[in-house]
């Protein structure tokens, strides 16, 4: 079990570092094993991740915000996730956070 959730775990870090962070240099990878976060402070703290929590929920994915004023989107995924459904998760978070900034871009 533990290796599963190490593999796990470099799944979604490689995901997150890979496809998420290089959206805005002002995202940062928080966490540890499969307790994930990224941090939003830099991108409007919690207005932000409030934001983006919102539209994946609408687009079927619950999340949670975490940290110092709700700035960090938590990624919190079961143990037990398949690679597929853990990877269609993070498409969802990407594409919420590219909504974000492409949204705060044209006010």
């Amino acid at each position: 079990v533990e290796k599963e959730t190490q593999r796990k775990s470099a799944l979604a870090i490689d995901y997150i570092t890979k496809e998420i962070l290089p959206l805005d240099k002002r995202l940062k990878l928080r966490g540890l094993g499969l307790i994930l976060g990224i941090d939003m402070t830099e991108l409007g703290g919690d207005s932000a991740s409030l934001a983006v929590m919102k539209d994946c929920f609408e687009k079927g994915l619950i999340a949670e915000r975490a940290g110092r004023d709700n700035a960090v989107f938590k990624i919190m995924p079961a143990l037990t996730i398949e690679d597929d459904k853990l990877l269609y998760g993070l498409g969802i978070v990407k594409d919420c956070i590219k909504n974000y900034l492409a949204n705060k871009e044209v006010k």
